[in-house]
């Protein structure tokens, strides 16, 4: 971890959960994903 700010890591791990989420949700509504992808 040496190099990094907390922000980063913080930005870093957020954007792992969130990408873990959208996977979920796409699984989930594969119709309402396309509305996701727009946006």
């Amino acid at each position: 971890m040496i190099g990094f700010t907390r922000s980063e890591i913080f930005f870093f791990e957020f954007s792992i959960s969130f990408r873990n989420l959208f996977l979920f949700y796409e699984n989930r509504q594969p119709l309402d994903s396309r509305l996701v992808m727009v946006s």
